[in-house]
């Protein structure tokens, strides 16, 4: 039995994990979700998703979906806006690998995330 595991151990490496904050990922991060409005649970259309400070950015589809792909590190603070709404800022933190070996066919580990957002319209005033 120990044998058998340690030749998965050789042919998987990247599902093999490091403890602590040193651990670097091997695959670029993913951070997905849908952009939806608070009250009536329509999706927002072309809504901006975007990291501040950085080049990673994208627009939500007909359907309010939106993906940021290729993200290097862990923690993000992701922003999403749209012309009539009111900004929304979450913060994101991608999981590190599981604990586990494979067994069989290996894959690529993509730490990923779903982040939803509910935006809340402008508030329009009478006079």
């Amino acid at each position: 039995m120990t044998m058998k595991l340690a030749i998965m151990a050789m042919a998987c490496p990247l599902l093999l994990s490091s403890t602590g904050s040193s651990y670097e990922f091997t695959e670029p991060g993913v951070i997905q979700g849908i952009v939806i409005e608070e009250l009536t649970r329509r999706p927002v259309i072309r809504a901006q998703v975007r990291i501040p400070g950085t080049n990673y950015q994208t627009y939500t589809d007909s359907l309010g979906h939106y993906r940021l792909d290729g993200l290097q590190g862990r923690e993000f603070t992701v922003q999403a806006r749209a012309i009539g709404y009111i900004a929304e800022t979450r913060q994101s933190r991608l999981p590190f690998p599981p604990h586990t070996v494979c067994g069989g066919v290996c894959r690529p580990w993509v730490p990923s995330e779903v982040l939803n957002f509910y935006m809340r319209r402008v508030p329009v005033w009478d006079s």
